[in-house]
């Protein structure tokens, strides 16, 4: 089966049922494998603490090799494990046989040759190009009608003579290899189904995961440009078949890359014997694989070598040391001794160990010095160790020996600086100097220094120290207590209490008079007995009762002296202060309420003084004027003058102007506010007998403020509410006058019916309304006999319905409507409503058609309408259609029809309207082309349509590549290109079809230009699109546009065709532009 995918070809190849389960195998086997992989992989990246890949991290790892396996059937898996176990086996000699002799070699050490098993030779036969089993295999599978049979022929012809091959019998179908461990034998059978991988890649699988895990797994695609066999350009290389062994080899290259790098340690596991029991060993089979494995080899180079490798410098500063335990040997610098002299002596020197007579350091044949390095025999390297102990041995019983006496002698020159520092100390006044002595003396000095003179002494003078800081500290405790200002007269005896008791415990222990703090606690004594008197004294004067102000003051004044302002004495005195200055205020202000809660707060606080009774006297004198202000707010509130008037004159009889003026003052503004009210009544009254509406309007809001009667004002109200009908009746019968015409004469009327039905027969309105009426009556008559054009003309009109589409008219239709306005001119109809709004849409359509960038449906260019929808003829068969249709009625109110203009059908707006988005193809080309040029036009159609998706195709690209091509070989067609894609972009309803029509349009820009007269309607078109929307954003639209603008307006790749890679280049930089998927 074969499938076109745009201009490749897809060749589809089935499977059978046993090919498909293969298949399917394999591809959750491949998926295992790599998701294994990446698992590891993130296991180290998690380990490492590192996003960085780059980074080289300092591992430790374990490698479990595959056991050499050999059945009685061996297969192409048995080979694979074979072949690792060559090349490790390889690694395995070198680093420990010929790294081993290597080293000899280049220190310049005589050494024996030793023979050993080398596989050199079997891994050529494997892996050895382009004849060994590995690569054949390969070759045989990327053959055409590849078999196993023809597999083993080519292996058996090419290694016959080989002496690492077996070749098979000629009724076997198998071949053998000479493995290092022994001979194996392996069938044919499915060698080349088991090499292939049969995995299919999921490169291009939806999930991002999957697509990861394959990428590497990619056939290779070349350039489309690229040549091929057969004349033809080959867009798809031949996909080589993925070989599991060629995967297996290069896994297995990269994990020797990493050993070699690494520093290798081997651990051989060796099969005690065949029937896997505990606790038995079969000789023969052990033996045989220490062969095999090379461990034999390995045991022999190590027994005839030398053991113990050391770098000289190294030499000399661990075995130096050996040379004390020889007598007579001259001790030698370390640093400054050359090795040869040092394995000199040691050849000679026999050091006094005691455990063995007689026997040199170093005998002749059991060292050699090679070029950088010292090595020594087992033997040797044994005994130099021994040696070497016991040297350090010795030398630290030498050290601790001398260690001892020195520390010994040290003690003594302490213990008498001690004893020199306590009696220095026990004869000064620092008592931490004391005890850090006393310390230091006890921690240091053997038993029994305590009765020594030095150590009483010191601890007496501690013990009279630390008892005169105790008595400083109370006289201190006691300072502070009293230092801070005492709250009450309480606290203040107490202060004096404690002071007093420690001054006497300090005389009684002995202190001296004259010490600091003893003095001035004395003195702080002094001070807060006047403290206690000053506070004693305050509360003396307010308890008596009959205290005055200026007695308060004075003891008041004394505690203040003496910094007592927070006591609460004296806040008891500033209290009563207070209630005193109370009381004089109220008495001042004659107010006998604020009196009255003066003299009950002063009850309440249960305190007397000498000015309370003044204030009970001036509290009697304030009740009574307090009676006469009640009769003024009377008075007032009953807002009657003749009441208010009596309470005044009676109130100013008894002097309440200077003790209340504000009642006083209130009284009389009632009163004035009532003359008031009266005055403005009695203008109401009079505006409304006059029938003046703007003084009636604005009396009213002056007795709205003042609270004239409501029957007055409600009255006043329906008055000027006529007033206002009959100002509004006379406006509209002048309005109506003044726009007066035919078609508005019932309106004009009716307003003068309105106005007569008031009884405003005599307003001048009305006579000037009489008067137009009978000139539009002459009119109406005159228009009567041409009827039937001014008919025709408006019914052309009604079916334009300029109202809605007057900016949407056609070519066509904009001829008719000039029509209609000559026959207007000539018919008279100049004033009439639809006329006048015809105009006016005229006059609107020569501005657009004179302005390119208006819009680009007006492009001189362009098709007629008519053409498109089948003549001009039908469009004016359609237009009249419904003036042919309209009966009797619609004559008779035409007039009335005429202003209100219906709306076209929706049959005439899809027969005209064709310059909008549409997914039917074209029938006819847009633009003014030549006959030979309209099936190219027709083409350009459809592939626009492909490419924005509206008309499915496999490969949209290939469109965009046939639509350059009329471009750039044509200017009529790409002008008809540039009108149908602004056509199609015109009312998409599809976001994606839309956005590709975008791309397209930017494709097109980078390749030709429209015309000279098109380029300013394409460039407006596209310009209007980059502005930012409602939000304040530049939209994909935007960004596609403002990329189509740029390629306009610049001369980049014109008069070229694409290739279709990079138009796909192109769709991908735009893709990422608007943020769409590929």
């Amino acid at each position: 089966l074969t499938k076109q995918l745009g201009t490749f070809t897809v060749i589809l190849i089935g499977r059978s049922q046993e090919e498909a389960k293969k298949a399917r195998d394999a591809f959750v086997q491949s998926i295992y494998s790599k998701l294994f992989s990446w698992l590891i992989g993130q296991m180290n990246i998690q380990l490492c603490h590192k996003a960085d890949g780059n980074q080289t991290y300092q591992t430790i790892g374990v490698l479990d090799i595959f056991g050499f396996e050999c059945f009685q059937e061996n297969s192409f898996e048995q080979l694979c494990i074979n072949y690792c176990n060559e090349k490790l086996q390889k690694h395995f000699t070198q680093q420990i046989v010929q790294v081993e002799l290597e080293e000899y070699k280049n220190e310049g050490i005589p050494f024996a040759e030793i023979k050993y098993k080398d596989n050199s030779v079997t891994l050529q036969l494997l892996e050895g190009k382009p004849t060994g089993i590995m690569p054949m295999i390969q070759e045989e599978m990327n053959s055409p009608g590849a078999t196993n049979e023809r597999l083993l022929d080519k292996l058996s012809g090419q290694h016959k003579s080989h002496e690492r091959f077996i070749r098979a019998p000629k009724d076997f179908d198998q071949f053998g290899v000479k493995h290092y461990a022994g001979d194996v034998k392996y069938k044919i059978a499915q060698f080349v189904e088991k090499n292939t991988d049969d995995a299919p890649a999921l490169n291009t699988s939806s999930g991002e995961f999957m697509e990861d895990l394959f990428a590497m797994d990619m056939p290779g695609v070349d350039s489309p440009s690229a040549p091929s066999g057969g004349g033809r350009a080959a867009r798809v290389t031949r996909n080589v078949k993925k070989a599991l062994g060629v995967k297996f080899q290069g896994e297995l290259a990269t994990l020797l890359e990493k050993i070699n790098s690494s520093s290798a340690h081997f651990v051989r596991c060796i099969k005690p014997n065949l029937q896997g029991k505990p606790d038995l060993i079969d000789d023969d089979l052990v033996a045989s694989q220490l062969a095999a494995c090379g461990i034999i080899d390995c045991i022999k180079v190590r027994a005839s070598g030398y053991v113990g490798k050391y770098v000289k410098d190294d030499f000399v500063n661990r075995f130096a040391c050996v040379l004390f335990l020889c007598p007579g040997v001259k001790q030698l610098k370390v640093s400054s001794t050359p090795v040869g002299k040092l394995l000199e002596l040691m050849g000679t020197a026999v050091p006094d160990t005691g455990i063995t007579k007689g026997a040199a350091l170093l005998p002749a044949d059991t060292w050699a010095e090679g070029t950088t390095k010292v090595f020594l025999r087992q033997e040797v390297s044994s005994w130099m160790a021994v040696c070497r102990r016991v040297a350090r041995d010795r030398a630290c019983v030498e050290i601790q020996k001398n260690a001892r006496g020195i520390g010994a002698r040290a003690d003594m020159v302490h213990y008498k600086q001690v004893l020199q520092l306590l009696q220095t100390v026990g004869k000064s006044e620092d008592k931490n100097a004391i005890q850090e002595a006393l310390k230091d003396a006890h921690e240091t000095l053997p038993d029994g220094v305590v009765h020594m003179k030095q150590y009483t002494d010191a601890e007496a003078k501690l013990d009279f120290l630390i008892r005169q800081e105790q008595e400083i500290a109370r006289l201190q405790e006691a300072l502070d207590a009293t230092s801070a200002t005492p709250t009450d007269a309480h606290t203040a005896g107490i202060n004096c209490k404690r002071l007093q008791d420690a001054v006497a415990s300090a005389t009684a222990f002995g202190m001296d008079a004259s010490h600091p703090m003893l003095v001035k606690c004395q003195e702080q004594l002094m001070e807060s007995t006047k403290e206690q008197e000053a506070l004693v004294s305050i509360t003396t004067a307010i308890a008596s009762g009959t205290v005055t102000r200026a007695e308060l003051d004075a003891v008041m004044g004394t505690a203040e002296q003496l910094g007592l302002s927070a006591c609460a004495e004296l806040a008891s005195a500033n209290n009563v202060i207070t209630l005193m200055e109370k009381v004089d205020g109220a008495c001042a202000s004659k107010d006998g309420d604020q009196i009255m809660n003066v003299l009950s707060e002063v009850e309440a606080a249960g305190v007397k003084f000498a000015s309370l009774a003044q204030a009970q006297e001036t509290l009697k004198l304030v009740m009574t004027h307090m009676e006469s202000v009640k009769q003024l707010q009377s008075a007032a509130s009953s807002r009657n003058m003749d009441v208010i008037k009596s309470a005044i004159a009676s109130a100013e009889a008894q002097g309440l102007e200077d003790v209340h003026p504000q009642a006083l003052a209130h009284a009389r503004q009632v009163l004035a506010e009532l003359e008031h009210q009266m005055k403005v009544e009695r203008q109401l009254l009079q505006c409304m007998s006059n029938r003046d509406m703007a003084a009636l309007e604005a009396c009213l809001k002056e007795a709205e403020k003042v609270g004239v009667n409501q029957e007055v004002m409600k009255n006043a109200s329906n008055l000027v509410e006529i007033l206002q009908h009959e100002r509004t009746a006379l406006d509209r019968l002048s309005k109506a006058t003044l726009a007066s015409t035919v078609e508005s004469l019932s309106e004009l009327t009716e307003a003068l019916t309105q106005a007569t039905s008031l009884s405003l027969d005599d307003a001048v309105e009305c006579a000037d309304a009489k008067a137009r009426i009978k000139v539009l009556e002459a009119e109406k008559e005159e228009l009567a006999s041409k009827q039937e054009s001014i008919d025709g003309v408006l019914a052309d009109l009604a079916a334009l319905n300029i109202a809605e589409h007057s900016s949407k008219l056609s070519i066509d239709e904009n001829k008719i409507l000039q029509d209609c306005l000559k026959q207007a001119e000539r018919l008279g109809m100049s004033s009439m409503a639809a006329v006048v709004m015809a105009k006016q849409t005229a006059l609107q359509l020569e501005e657009v058609c004179a302005d390119p960038t208006s819009s680009w449906q007006h492009y001189p260019g362009m098709r007629s309408q008519t053409s498109l929808s089948g003549g001009k003829k039908k469009l004016r068969k359609m237009l009249t259609s419904k003036a042919t249709q309209e009966s009797a009625e619609r004559k008779a109110s035409l007039e009335r029809n005429a202003r209100q203009v219906k709306p076209r059908s929706a049959d005439a707006d899809d027969e005209i309207e064709e310059l909008t988005f549409s997914k039917k193809p074209l029938k006819k080309a847009l633009t003014q082309l030549p006959n030979i040029h309209v099936s190219s036009a027709l083409a350009i159609n459809r592939s626009i349509l492909v490419f924005m998706g509206d008309r499915v195709h496999a490969y949209p690209s290939t469109a965009a590549v046939d639509l350059l091509k009329f471009g750039v070989r044509s200017l009529l067609l790409a002008n008809e290109t540039y009108i149908q894609l602004m056509r199609q972009l015109t009312n998409n309803p599809n976001p994606m079809s839309e956005r590709n029509g975008w791309k397209l349009l930017c494709i097109c820009a980078r390749s030709f230009s429209p015309s000279e007269d098109l380029l300013p309607y394409v460039t407006a078109y596209v310009e209007n699109k980059t502005h930012p929307d409602e939000t304040g954003l530049l939209g994909a639209t935007g960004l596609l546009a403002k990329s189509a603008l740029r390629s306009l307006t610049t001369a980049e790749s014109r008069g070229k065709v694409l290739k279709l890679s990079e138009i796909d280049a192109w769709r991908r930089m735009l893709w990422n532009m608007d943020g769409e998927e590929p």
